[in-house]
């Protein structure tokens, strides 16, 4: 068989295709090539983070702070990937970049925030070498922090353990490295890097001047609390040195808080009190007070390591009570603590009655009186029931009494004393009368007084009912009772006068009707504890005209008649005694002293149309004439010879 090799055509086909597929496969391999840089790229980034916020946590970042991944080298949380020396900064440690083999991502930029106890890590992509430390010492780089007090330096703050002590004003940083020729002074505060020339004295931040002369000043203030690392970089023709302080700044006043002290004790409390700060510095202590405000001699009561201060021998009253803070902030407003309860007082003996008036019978004896912890469970001892009436009482207790109250403290009573007792079982009593507006007579106006009496509780109320007819209803349950002002009503006893008169006016009748009318009227009394008397009733007889009469004028005498003895009459002309305008009956006036006609003296007897003649004598038994009684009538014309006949009348 003859071999038969390959055309130029074939191989130059082939040559083509080789070309088309190498022209599409490159672009694919070098996308997936810089896909899988970018993804290495994110991995050690988010392996960073890990460690960095492992970092923050383990050693328990206070505040807010700026590294950068060569501080995670340092301090054996990640590893170089070798280290490489550099003209500027000498050896430093080297992590590659997989996507940029120029970028050292030991430079690169940490921002630790401290938000609410919760750490969160960000890594911007910004790299700042200048924070690597060298390996000279950094105790040499001298940096100092003063107070910023009235736009000038103030009090010098004392840096132990990399941290400048707590202060409640912005802080100066003053950074005189005991290095000659310095380049530059760099200074990050949260990842923000200015660079502080020598001798240049305005604050970057706020544009404020400082006024004294110094090297490489920076001010950190802060509106309430701060702590945060302040890492500065200063670079010499030599080498960089690097150091990281830790700047405290308190501007926030702490606050108390302590709990009600409401149980009792026999002497003066302790009140544990709280003091707390949040984020600040931390408390130091409270000053106490009795009064709003302070006099600035106040000894100190330092806090625990919790905070807590306790304060001993607190009696009753209110306290008011200042926090400290390590910064020097003192609250603005004090916290009123209230000490209630403190018993070291002895309980009362008291004896025990009543004090106001009663029906009932009443008990007396000694009783415990404590107005703080109170009396313990005996806290009365009876003596004896009184039943009789009376207002006071003298008692007498032949053994000793003691009480207690909740606290121990005890008194032992007297032997005797005395205890009100006040007691009313009897009725009040009453009077009547009444008084006509006329001196004389008993006038159609009048007025009824009722007085009423009662020696123990006293009068409360009276009533008086008028009777129309006798029909009318006249007991203590029908009354419309009258009480006594409330003036004369002592409440703390409850007792009313002794004696207490009331007085209704009437008008009732008419002098001329001719009824000659009586009223009568009934009176109660109730006494303060509600006792009713006895009822007492008065009669009153309006007086009617010529029920009294006098004489105005008199009429003539006529003859004597023949009635025994004989006599003679006139007529009597009357008017009434009070209305002398009213003239009454008339009335008939006999006069006998004239007449001398005998009665018949044992004489002639009327025997019914006839009588028997007989003597008549006078007064001294002289006969005087003869003559008999003839139906009531004297016939005196017969003569002594005709005693004994008969005369026809």
């Amino acid at each position: 068989m003859k071999n038969k090799g390959f055309t130029l055509t074939e191989i130059l086909a082939v040559i083509v295709i080789l070309g088309i597929l190498v022209a599409i496969a490159t672009p694919v391999y070098f996308s997936i090539s810089n896909n899988t840089k970018k993804n290495e790229l994110q991995t050690k980034i988010n392996y960073i983070k890990t460690k960095a916020l492992k970092y923050a946590e383990e050693e328990s970042l206070e505040s807010s702070t700026t590294i950068i991944a060569a501080t995670l080298i340092a301090n054996g949380y990640i590893s170089a990937d070798k280290y490489i020396e550099d003209d500027e900064y000498e050896e430093i440690p080297y992590i590659e970049n997989p996507v940029d083999k120029k970028d050292n991502l030991a430079c690169r930029i940490i921002n630790i925030d401290l938000d609410e106890h919760e750490y969160k890590v960000s890594i911007p992509g910004d790299n700042n070498c200048s924070l690597i430390n060298s390996d000279e010492p950094t105790d040499k780089l001298g940096i100092r922090a003063f107070k910023y007090d009235g736009n000038k330096m103030g009090q010098e703050l004392k840096l132990k353990d990399g941290k400048f002590e707590w202060t409640n004003t912005d802080v100066i940083l003053v950074v005189n490295p005991e290095y000659p020729e310095i380049i530059s002074t760099r200074i990050t505060q949260r990842g923000n890097t200015i660079e502080v020339n020598d001798n240049k004295l305005t604050d970057p931040y706020e544009g404020r001047k400082i006024t004294q002369t110094y090297s490489n000043v920076i001010v950190i203030d802060s509106n309430s609390v701060l702590k945060e690392s302040i890492n500065v970089s200063v670079q010499t023709k030599t080498n960089v040195n690097n150091k990281t302080v830790i700047v405290q700044i308190d501007k926030e006043e702490s606050y108390v808080k302590s709990s009600k002290y409401e149980g009792w004790t026999k002497s003066g409390k302790t009140a544990s009190v709280y003091v707390g700060d949040g984020y600040g510095s931390g408390p130091k202590g409270v000053y106490v007070t009795t009064s709003i405000t302070r006099s600035g001699s106040e000894t100190l009561n330092n806090t625990d390591e919790n905070g807590f201060v306790q304060i001993a021998n607190l009696e009753e009253g209110s306290y008011y009570i200042w926090a400290l803070d390590n910064a020097g902030n003192i609250s603005k407003s004090p916290y009123e603590l209230t000490i209630v309860n403190v018993d070291g007082t002895n309980p009362e003996c008291r004896t025990f009655g009543n004090d106001k008036w009663t029906t009932q019978n009443v008990d007396v004896g000694f009783a415990c009186y404590d107005s703080d912890s109170g009396c313990a469970k005996d806290g009365s001892s009876y003596v004896k029931t009184i039943k009789k009436e009376m207002k006071t009482t003298k008692i007498t207790i032949k053994k000793t009494v003691s009480f207690y109250d909740n606290m121990g403290n005890s008194v032992n009573c007297p032997k005797s004393a005395t205890a009100n007792v006040y007691i009313d079982k009897s009725k009040p009593t009453v009077k009547l009368s009444v008084k006509s507006s006329k001196s004389l007579y008993n006038s159609t106006s009048f007025t009824v007084t009722v007085t009423a009496s009662d020696k123990f509780s006293g009068i409360k109320s009276v009533c008086i009912i008028p009777i129309y007819n006798s029909k009318d209803p006249h007991k203590a349950s029908n009354c419309t009772w009258i009480d006594v002002e409330d003036s004369r009503i002592d409440s703390e006893h409850n007792e009313g006068p002794k004696t207490y008169s009331y007085t209704i006016s009437q008008n009732r009748g008419n002098h001329t009707d001719g009824k000659k009318e009586t009223f009568k009227y009934y009176a109660y009394a109730k006494d303060m504890v509600g006792n009713i008397s006895a009822e007492k009733s008065i009669s009153y007889r309006v007086y009617e005209v010529c029920d009294q009469t006098e004489i105005y004028d008199y009429g003539s005498w006529g003859d004597c008649d023949n009635s025994c003895g004989g006599k003679k009459t006139r007529t009597i002309y009357t008017i009434d005694k009070y209305f002398k305008d009213y003239k009454c009956a008339n009335g008939i006036e006999e006069n006998k002293d004239d007449c001398n006609y005998g009665c018949g003296g044992g004489g002639g007897t009327d025997t019914g149309g006839s009588c028997i003649i007989g003597p008549s004598w006078n007064s001294t038994y002289e006969i005087i004439n003869y003559g008999c009684m003839c139906n009531g009538v004297w016939n005196g014309s017969w003569g002594p010879g005709d005693v004994g006949g008969t005369a026809t009348c």
